[in-house]
């Protein structure tokens, strides 16, 4: 802003006034700044709201995983996961899931095995008794 005064022969006549209001405009930042700080306020909100979905989305499949590992842990070797999601914690899953088809895979085999040799203990014991009684 530029301001002069109108001065001649010693009289003043007034003075002369430049420049721009800019009231208007200062009130359109000041505004403008008010609705950024809602805005980032509203983004924080809606981040925070996001991340404490995302949470309990995650901590119950979590959970899910644990109580499927502690009923498999219990000899229950036919509890399944089956996450189908595509992310690292269903890659876990996937992974827990094969662990117990191959621990109960194996356990059906080790309980095959020793029915098998029961049995033949039994032969074995028989035969051996006929053998005895011949001699």
């Amino acid at each position: 802003m530029a301001q002069a005064t109108i001065v001649k022969a010693g009289l003043n006549y007034g003075t002369v006034e430049i420049g721009l209001d800019l009231r208007e405009q200062l009130q359109g930042i000041e505004q403008v700044k008010r609705r950024s700080l809602i805005i980032a306020a509203l983004e924080v909100l809606a981040a925070a709201l996001f991340s404490i979905a995302a949470g309990y989305y995650l901590v119950r499949r979590l959970k899910h995983i644990r109580r499927v590992l502690g009923q498999v842990n219990n000899g229950e070797y036919s509890q399944r996961v089956n996450d189908s999601q595509l992310d690292e914690v269903s890659e876990v899953a996937s992974e827990i899931d094969r662990l117990a088809e191959r621990v109960a895979w194996e356990k059906g085999a080790s309980e095959r095995r020793i029915a098998e040799l029961e049995e033949l203990n039994g032969v074995l014991q028989k035969r051996l008794a006929e053998y005895r009684r011949h001699r």
